[in-house]
């Protein structure tokens, strides 16, 4: 696969490759459509056989990492393509969303977990973030994993929510999905 095309693309294109023949209409491999020309969401793959951030529920990803009697492919295989797992490892960990936001220090600091190490550049821009209800964001840096972002913000009430906006925040995969 081209490591500079978008993960989506590599992936949705090795499956194709790699499953389309029998798992199509009228194939022997029931359950999903796995032609490439098929819009995703047609392809009965998302919540069924790939679960996004979940490796251990996700049959896709389960079979086509194992050499032996649940194998994907059932023929011709006698190694696990490496780099095909990884984009899909790396497409199953997308898209880029934020996991949790919780104060830190004290109510002018606000803590932003994403599920994926972020890329330093694009999460530490402040710009990059927005909060509701008049609240602003001063200055945005790294936390002490590679997945936060600590925000300094006007003093938040604890006692009220707010709903915080993400753009152009890139993660650090070789072809970034972005929010």
């Amino acid at each position: 696969t081209a490591p500079t095309a978008p993960v989506q693309l590599r992936t949705r294109s090795w499956i194709d490759a790699n499953c389309s023949q029998c798992h199509r209409p009228g194939g022997l491999g029931p359950g999903f459509d796995g032609r490439f020309y098929v819009p995703l969401e047609d392809q009965n793959l998302i919540d069924t056989y790939v679960k996004f951030r979940d490796w251990n529920d996700s049959l896709l990803y389960i079979r086509d990492d194992a050499l032996g009697r649940i194998q994907m492919p059932p023929l011709a295989k006698n190694v696990i393509h490496e780099d095909a797992m990884a984009a899909l490892r790396q497409w199953m960990a997308s898209p880029l969303e934020v996991l949790s936001a919780y104060l830190v220090q004290d109510n002018s600091h606000l803590a932003v977990r994403f599920n994926s190490h972020v890329d330093p550049d694009s999460a530490t821009d402040a710009s990059h973030y927005s909060l509701d209800q008049g609240a602003t964001i001063s200055a945005a840096v790294m936390g002490s994993a590679p997945d936060t972002v600590i925000l300094t913000v006007s003093p938040l009430n604890q006692s009220q929510s707010y709903v915080l906006t993400t753009t152009d925040v890139l993660d650090t995969a070789p072809s970034a999905n972005t929010i």
